[in-house]
């Protein structure tokens, strides 16, 4: 079966939708099905096409520096004039998969033109409040596809979407590890940004040092507005942060730490793969379903609703190192029953089916 994956981007540009993309892909393809990854870029320095690991990857010139309405405009018009140059890409496939409502919206009006099967991905959220146009246009690609994978059970309930099929995501099962670091540290993977919590996470550093007496260096990896702002924290607070911007591979440093701060499901994952305790916080009511659907979420990882209480659970398995173990022996089972293997079968079912 040939498999058209639509994607907003791809390695290497580093992102959850661009790692999950990649590894259903190297599952599909070694279940023999023939796969080929179509997706946009902004970066001027990444090639029109390549394989990558063996699959075709063509990327689409999106535009640069436009906003909003006109931005959503300019990326359908360069897409619309690959897809007039290269409309094989939609004819030799068998199956077309969206990631994402941003890719339908780019290609929608095919679907009332080809008979082809069309399936969507629905990663993550936009935003809270969830605009409520965001809300329609997920309704609309739903009612237009043939099928759907959510990945998280908060979607059903927060879009009302009707879920085909349901994931978290997944972990590399040769990557799964069972050794403690010892260096005592902890570690941030995520954008920069409000939606992140970040700067619940720095307070919730400073609260230890002052409540507690516990100075926990942070590896931060991610970039975006608040670099600023929190290097200005770190200092006037005498906090031990490190900046590292965005990286190929967090999880050498997730590997290096002895805690994890991380709220995005993939992170989470591979977080409790390498028997981190995982903390994270939510500041609404949306996140808190986010990481409530986990299943048994509060059993394999520490959930705070603020920094004091994030400090106060820091602090407890700190001082008392015991009241984490049973939860990262919980946390690791977990994490080996969700495989990229398990989440390539999902897609197999789907169209399969």
């Amino acid at each position: 079966m040939r498999v058209l994956f639509i994607t907003p981007r791809f390695l290497p540009e580093i992102g959850g939708v661009e790692k999950h993309v990649y590894h259903v892909s190297r599952r599909l393809t070694a279940n023999g099905y023939a796969v080929t990854i179509l997706t946009g870029t902004r970066k001027s320095d990444l090639v029109p096409n390549e394989p990558i690991d063996g699959i075709p990857v063509y990327r689409i010139n999106l535009s640069k520096g436009s906003k909003g309405k006109f931005k959503i405009l300019r990326d359908v018009l360069s897409v619309w004039h690959f897809i007039i140059r290269n409309f094989q890409f939609l004819i030799n496939t068998d199956v077309i998969h969206f990631h994402d409502v941003e890719t339908f919206l780019w290609f929608s009006p095919i679907i009332l033109l080809i008979r082809k099967p069309f399936f969507i991905t629905f990663h993550g959220f936009e935003g809270y409040p969830i605009p409520k146009v965001t809300r329609i246009f997920r309704k609309i690609s739903e009612k237009m596809v043939d099928g759907n994978i959510c990945v998280g059970q908060f979607i059903t309930k927060w879009y009302g979407t009707k879920a085909t099929y349901m994931t978290l995501g997944g972990v590399d099962s040769s990557e799964l590890n069972s050794e403690f670091s010892a260096e005592f540290s902890a570690v941030f993977v995520g954008r920069l940004t409000e939606d992140t919590s970040i700067n619940e996470y720095i307070d919730a550093l400073r609260t230890l040092q002052e409540q507690y007496g516990i100075k926990l260096p942070l590896h931060v990896c991610g970039d975006g507005p608040l670099r600023c702002k929190i290097e200005d924290f770190a200092k006037k607070n005498n906090l031990q942060i490190f900046l590292h911007g965005f990286v190929k591979n967090p999880e050498r440093y997730v590997f290096s730490c002895r805690f994890a701060f991380v709220s995005g499901y993939l992170s989470i994952l591979e977080a409790m793969s390498l028997k981190k305790p995982v903390f994270s916080i939510y500041r609404n009511n949306l996140k808190k379903d986010y990481l409530y659907s986990i299943p048994n979420a509060q059993n394999i990882m520490f959930l705070a609703n603020s920094s004091k209480q994030l400090a106060q659970k820091i602090n407890s398995v700190v001082t008392c190192p015991d009241v984490a173990n049973q939860l990262v022996e919980n946390a690791y089972v977990f994490a080996n029953e969700h495989t990229w293997e398990k989440v390539a079968q999902i897609y197999q079912k789907l169209y399969e089916n």
